[in-house]
């Protein structure tokens, strides 16, 4: 398995809660993108150097994340129990995120650096999630 799809596949294996099939429902379209976006900031950061995770900012969004879903009726100790497993979704997010930017296993560690460097500038919760070195 590759590692880009290395990082979607862990964040996925964590929403593999057994629930009641009736009893669960698509998970919301921000708890997909959080999930992704700290899965694509840890494969990102692993491949650049000058990369590194905000741990602040990602234990704040995953504090909104969990107000947001219990918002939403899930469970806050486990919401994810609540959902179907979004496997396809975020394997099919994060191929989309890493080949907007022509990632794949062979790109350079420059590549990486330049694709979180994008997200960084850009404002995007993504971006977010990371700091340049020296920052």
């Amino acid at each position: 398995m590759s590692a880009l799809r290395w990082g979607a596949s862990v964040a996925a294996l964590s929403l593999a809660a057994p629930a009641a099939a009736d009893d669960r429902r698509d998970p919301p379209d921000y708890y997909i993108d959080t999930v992704n976006d700290f899965s694509a900031a840890v494969v990102l950061t692993s491949r650049c150097a000058t990369l590194s995770l905000s741990l602040d900012i990602i234990l704040a969004t995953e504090a909104e994340l969990w107000v947001r879903l219990e918002a939403d009726g899930f469970d806050k100790t486990l919401p994810d129990a609540g959902m179907t497993r979004p496997h396809a979704e975020l394997i099919t997010r994060s191929e989309a995120f890493f080949a907007r930017y022509g990632l794949d296993d062979g790109s350079s560690e420059a590549d990486f650096c330049a694709a979180g460097l994008s997200e960084i500038a850009s404002g995007s919760q993504l971006g977010s999630l990371m700091t340049e070195a020296g920052e």
